[in-house]
């Protein structure tokens, strides 16, 4: 639910050319997935030739294609797709768009859509093989859990108090995924938040109301215990979210990625790539991560239960290595479709440092526990508090916690250059720091809620 981490983002990637196996002898057995056994190999412009001309015609003629009248389409478009492709002998031409992923090339000759039509919001570093905006796509999602009722909050609820940040991804509660568009799970992945977590089991069966690592609840708790003796002040836990790949730390994300290989054709040499980077120690835009000596392997039918309760860092380097170019542009499943499809609903377009959609309040009489009566399959300790309610919309940071940010506006660097946005984040991410709501808060949040709603 909280861990460090940075918002990427990377240019689009060229689309490769489609990939044929088996063209020089009859049989083809060079991938895995749904395809694992010897079978007949015929080039697919063949196939797609076939089904536009002679197949196509044969339905027809067959009555499947319905009345023969110029008002039904799936009649005139097999004669139209006959007649051009016989008369004019533009078979590789008309069919060679079809070879390629839906939407690479559309028919009219229209451009691919870049990478930031289809991920806007940057939830993934390359936009791979994907032809539609992540929005398109169909997220087969069943509730698992009632949540706690949605509470409301305005600002002058909080007046008088301290906010206090609380760092997590925006991965969605209380849900089972079964399928992303026609690709169906053998397994539903339990999504568990998240900001809502606050509204979860664990809030209703045992009153807790945040979890993460041991060391980074005691740390939280430590930290608002100091800030109430301080001031005086009640302190308010504000959730503030993370950027769209913080959600790799979990065990979701690396689930659904693994549900989504069997349906993937994968050749067996991009498939020892992974496998042979996984076990080596790596740097991956920037960030090293350690060789994964027992790593599965990427084809094993026990990859799911394998990350399921392998080490945040392992799932993390898996989610992160696969969102590269490399496995990207190789058919593997997409990171960015992954991460979007196990955002909560009401992040999807949410920036780094959106804050307020959940809001609790400390039980600071009660010491953590790491044996909850409801556990996070990620997170082994849980915090102690109520959960209170959210904003109607989430605020930014820096309006937010207007003191800390006030104080960086001209700050510079020890060179004497102007500090950046990232470093300010990364200083905000090890302080921590607390806010007194007060009138000039109010009124400062509650106009930029009213612009909001304009």
């Amino acid at each position: 639910m909280q861990q460090n981490s940075l918002l990427f983002f990377q240019p689009s990637d060229a689309l490769p050319p489609p990939r044929y196996t088996g063209m020089l002898l009859p049989l083809e057995r060079d991938k895995f997935g749904n395809k694992g056994n010897f079978e007949l190999a015929i080039p697919r412009f063949l196939t797609e030739m076939y089904d536009a001309t002679i197949g196509a015609t044969g339905k027809a003629m067959r009555g499947e294609l319905g009345v023969p009248s110029v008002d039904n389409p799936a009649f005139m478009d097999a004669g139209k797709n006959m007649a051009l492709n016989t008369v004019y002998g533009g078979l590789m031409s008309s069919m060679a768009p079809k070879s390629m992923p839906v939407g690479a090339l559309g028919m009219s000759g229209s451009k691919p859509l870049t990478k930031e039509q289809i991920d806007p919001f940057g939830y993934g570093k390359t936009k791979g093989l994907l032809t539609k905006p992540l929005d398109e796509f169909n997220i087969g999602l069943t509730k698992d859990i009632d949540l706690i009722p949605k509470k409301n909050l305005t600002i002058e609820d909080l007046q008088g108090t301290m906010i206090f940040p609380l760092l997590g991804d925006q991965s969605a509660t209380g849900l089972l995924m079964k399928s992303i568009d026609d690709l169906k799970f053998e397994k539903p992945v339990k999504l568990e938040g998240g900001f809502n977590f606050m509204r979860s089991e664990a809030q209703k069966k045992e009153g807790t109301t945040w979890a993460s690592g041991k060391g980074v609840i005691s740390d939280i708790h430590n930290r608002v215990k100091k800030i109430a003796e301080k001031t005086g002040l009640p302190v308010r836990m504000v959730y503030t979210a993370m950027g769209k790949d913080a959600v790799d730390f979990a065990t979701f994300p690396a689930s659904v990625l693994a549900e989504q290989i069997p349906f993937k054709k994968i050749l067996k040499k991009d498939a020892q790539t992974f496998n042979k980077k996984m076990k080596e120690k790596l740097n991956i835009k920037g960030d090293m991560h350690n060789a994964v000596d027992d790593f599965i392997g990427i084809e094993s039918p026990l990859l799911r239960a394998y990350l399921d309760v392998a080490s945040p860092s392992t799932r993390k380097k898996f989610v992160k290595l696969m969102d590269t170019a490399e496995f990207q542009n190789a058919d593997f499943p997409s990171v960015a479709l992954t991460r979007f499809a196990v955002t909560d609903e009401a992040l999807k377009k949410a920036l780094t440092g959106d804050s307020g959609l959940a809001i609790a309040s400390p039980n600071l009489a009660k010491a953590p526990t790491d044996n909850p009566l409801v556990p996070h399959s990620t997170y082994p300790t849980q915090m102690y508090g109520d959960y209170l309610g959210g904003f109607s919309q989430s605020v930014p940071k820096t309006i937010l916690y207007r003191d800390f940010f006030n104080k960086f506006k001209n700050a510079k660097t020890s060179t004497g250059k102007p500090l950046t946005p990232s470093m300010i984040d990364y200083i905000f991410r090890l302080n921590l720091p607390a806010q007194k709501v007060d009138q000039e808060l109010v009124d400062t949040v509650s106009k930029y809620m009213e612009k909001k709603v304009d």
